[in-house]
């Protein structure tokens, strides 16, 4: 048999070996076996192929006849329970067939239909990627990256990327260029990391098109160029892609690269912010507060504003706490609002910093107390505040020379806590890319 006509069958068997881990009940996945097995014997026959090898086609065929015997008392458009799939499917992984070690490997990893064990996640990703699956050796990758299930090792992140990349994977081939971006388990190139970009770009990968928006803004691997990274956000944000479409936000309503356009700048941040993007809750906040692009709406920023500090925004933590200060929260809570402007603080927001030393200086909602005022205040100072600046010169002269001392070595061995943002270029999680 010729090499085209046994890769044919090969794969038509490949294919029909996939529908057996497909979400159908027995009668519905066995019908559209034996229909897909009896189209690729038709088209097998025309080819020519030998007596042995349509024994053998037959015999596929036959066994999905006598497997195929509905249960009258089953609907044909029913799904497996999670428990027979979640057993079809470590049976199949435990014959060997890569799809189902793949499909079983994220039920560990997410936890569906089986406890999550990121362990074994690791392990059923490697029998799969073992076997040549791109999207198992990108996956597998993805747990050396950030150490799920296993040991933290970037290398072998990078190897393993490196082969699904070679295989055209485009996520692979993206999160690939972010390590050649940051160095981390090859050399720092940025150089690499765009030309890894641009593999997964051509094929419509959105996060390596805004990984592209990302260098050309920041002048890493090309030459910077604000009108250039605009397009590419734009791509990327017409795909539905939520970063790009927060820095799309971030261009419009600065005028970089694109004519500036607040209200169009808005919209684009509200897609973000409806996926979930803290940046894009925390710019719609502040668009409603101030009525920038929209109509002010001051119920409507707040909501935006919690939305951002359930995920740790900084501005949001800032303006929820604010909101319990002045009792725009409804109510007036000055604990709560020492807890949101503190967690606000501690990622380095100067506005938080600055409040919260006032509050301390003059002992709302806190003890008094002038020396954790003065610390406060001198790290908002630091970073420009003016009225921080005056308030922590008139505090400076009611202290020691001592006490100022210790907080100065304080306030120099302050590190924010990190804060990545949706600028940053797209940082691999768990799930499959």
């Amino acid at each position: 048999m010729g090499a085209y006509k046994y890769q044919s069958w090969a794969r038509s068997l490949a294919i029909s070996r996939e529908i057996d881990v497909l979400h159908l009940n027995s009668p519905c996945r066995q019908a559209v076996q034996l229909v897909w097995l009896a189209v690729c014997l038709l088209s097998s026959t025309v080819r020519g192929l030998s007596n042995v090898e349509h024994e053998l086609s037959f015999e596929r065929v036959r066994e999905a006849i006598e497997q195929w015997k509905p249960d009258s008392r089953q609907s044909p458009t029913l799904s497996n329970s999670p428990a027979q799939l979640t057993m079809k499917r470590l049976g199949a992984a435990d014959r060997g067939d890569p799809y189902a070690q793949l499909a079983l490997a994220q039920m560990y990893s997410e936890g569906s239909n089986v406890p999550l064990n990121l362990d074994e996640a690791a392990k059923w990703y490697r029998k799969a990627a073992d076997q040549g699956l791109a999207k198992a050796q990108c996956l597998l990758a993805v747990c050396y990256h950030f150490g799920k299930g296993v040991t933290n090792d970037y290398k072998q992140a990078a190897e393993w990327y490196r082969r699904a990349s070679v295989q055209g994977y485009a996520p692979a081939q993206s999160n690939l260029g972010i390590l050649y971006d940051s160095g981390l388990g090859v050399p720092l190139d940025h150089g690499e990391a765009l030309k890894r970009y641009q593999e997964a770009a051509r094929q419509g990968y959105a996060m390596a098109q805004h990984n592209i928006g990302v260098s050309f803004a920041r002048g890493e691997g090309v030459a910077q160029d604000f009108a250039a990274a605009a397009k590419w956000y734009r791509l990327a944000a017409e795909a539905g892609y939520g970063p790009a479409q927060n820095n799309l936000g971030n261009a419009l309503r600065n005028g970089l690269g694109v004519a500036r356009n607040v209200a169009e700048a808005v919209q684009w941040y509200r897609k973000a912010a409806e996926q979930g993007i803290s940046d894009s809750q925390a710019a719609c906040g502040l668009s409603f507060l101030f009525g920038e692009g929209v109509k002010s709406n001051r119920t409507e920023a707040l909501q935006w504003f919690r939305s951002a500090a359930e995920q740790g925004h900084p501005l949001g933590l800032y303006f929820v706490g604010m909101s319990f200060v002045d009792g725009s929260a409804g109510v007036t809570n000055l604990n709560k609002a020492v807890t949101y402007l503190r967690a606000s603080a501690d990622l380095g927001l100067a506005s938080a910093q600055t409040d919260l030393g006032f509050l301390y200086r003059t002992g709302t909602g806190v003890t008094k107390d002038l020396d954790e005022a003065f610390y406060w205040l001198s790290l908002a100072s630091r970073q420009g505040i003016g009225r921080a600046q005056r308030q922590t010169n008139y505090l400076a002269s009611l202290m020691t020379d001592e006490d100022r001392a210790a907080i100065a070595r304080k306030v120099s061995g302050f590190v924010p806590r990190p804060w990545i943002d949706s600028t940053n270029r797209f940082l691999p999680g768990s799930k499959a890319p």
